[in-house]
């Protein structure tokens, strides 16, 4: 549903919301196997089965027990029989006001929330932390171990304030400006990635999500230089003077964003539970500043501020608490038009890609027991990249 009212002659205001639901969620893949009948069917994995050449037929099968062995089976895969179907309310509301005959400016907040959406968490991990076989602790130990899980089950939510400033092309000049502060949050932002350490606590992974930015801002524009025949400047030039001068435009496209989040892993399964990703223990000291300490790519982290967690424990780490390098580029071109015949026109470009060849990090190392934890040790994107083209345009 949307709605858009004119307030004036200059100004319009908007708002909309959707209601979406996904009823195919892995609904393929859910009937092509017994996931569904969990926790009595579930895909299996036998090994060491030699049956050489079959000797029995339909009307002559063996047990069930002669064909596995005394092999117990071992779990690869399970489902939530009852799964939820996952939706998705999204919803904005805005203004749009024109400055000028060329200049418009908007302002927009954007929001969503999610339910039941399709995460695979590690099932069949150890109920709590503690010393011994973990077998000891599960809930299911006849299944072999930890297995993945299909769970409509996470949460998600989203909201941003989105400003932008357009410049419509007048005057031989065109640019946009946006401009976006929000947070994403979420139990898990890649639903086939194993990432809760805790399968029996998972609301304790709520966090930014893996792709928040909280600030972006991206510029581009486009000029046309004021020289040559019908412009401001040497407006009646010679054959020479327009093939030098006349027909150049510039370009730019300025891309400015917060760091990616992360957090510290602690390193192994310091819980003894079977479960992934364990997060290391907060010191209390600040993890960007200290005495003697200044950060940079080859200490990103104060190392004081983490520490592995006492056996046995979780640590308190938050999912996503802290954050990486910001990005910063610089995209240039010109161009330059040659006139052909009528609507023929041949046009060079030259195109700067990362035109300060400025370098972009990576987060840094995140594992507490590394040798290398804290340290950047590798760029997010290349150096400068230039390229040269003509086009045929007509």
């Amino acid at each position: 549903m949307g709605l858009t009212y004119q307030a004036s002659n200059r100004t319009i205001v908007h708002a909309a919301f959707a209601m979406l639901d996904d009823h195919n969620n892995t609904l393929v893949q859910e009937n092509q196997n017994i996931r569904l009948s969990w926790p009595s069917g579930i895909a299996a994995n036998l090994t060491n089965l030699d049956l050489g050449v079959p000797t029995t037929y339909l009307g002559n099968l063996p047990p069930a027990s002669s064909l596995l062995g005394g092999l117990a089976p071992y779990a690869s895969y399970g489902a939530n029989p009852d799964n939820k179907i996952p939706y998705s309310l999204q919803y904005n509301a805005g203004v749009q006001q024109q400055l000028t005959n060329s200049v418009v400016m908007k302002l927009d907040y954007v929001g969503s929330v999610s339910r039941h959406q399709y995460i695979v968490p590690e099932a069949n991990t150890a109920l709590y932390p503690g010393p011994g076989p973990i077998s000891d602790r599960q809930p299911f130990p006849q299944y072999g171990g930890p297995f993945s899980f299909s769970w409509n089950a996470a949460p998600g939510s989203y909201n941003a304030l989105q400003a932008q400033l357009q410049k419509s092309l007048s005057n031989g000049l065109f640019f946009l400006a946006s401009y976006t502060w929000s947070k994403s949050l979420d139990w898990q932002s890649d639903p086939y990635v194993n990432a809760e350490p805790n399968f029996y606590n998972l609301s304790s992974d709520w966090g930014p999500s893996d792709y928040n930015r909280t600030h972006m801002f991206v510029f581009s524009g486009l000029y046309q230089l004021p020289f040559g025949r019908g412009k401001s400047f040497l407006s009646s030039p010679n054959g020479f003077v327009q093939a030098v001068a006349g027909n150049w435009s510039l370009g730019t496209i300025i891309t400015l964003n917060s760091g990616a989040p992360f957090n510290v892993l602690a390193g192994g399964d310091v819980a003894n539970t079977g479960g992934p990703n364990q997060r290391a223990e907060r010191t209390g000291a600040s993890p960007y500043s200290a005495t003697g300490f200044h950060q940079n790519s080859s200490d990103w982290l104060n190392k004081a501020a983490f520490a592995v967690p006492t056996s046995f424990t979780f640590g308190n780490e938050r999912r996503n608490d802290l954050v990486g390098p910001t990005f910063k580029n610089v995209d240039f071109n010109a161009s330059k038009s040659f006139p052909l015949y009528e609507d023929l026109n041949l046009q060079f470009r030259a195109e700067f890609f990362n035109f300060f060849n400025h370098t972009n990090y990576n987060n840094p190392d995140n594992g507490v027991q590394d040798g290398a934890f804290g340290q950047i040790l590798s760029a997010a994107g290349p150096g400068r990249e230039v390229q040269f083209a003509l086009k045929l345009v007509f």
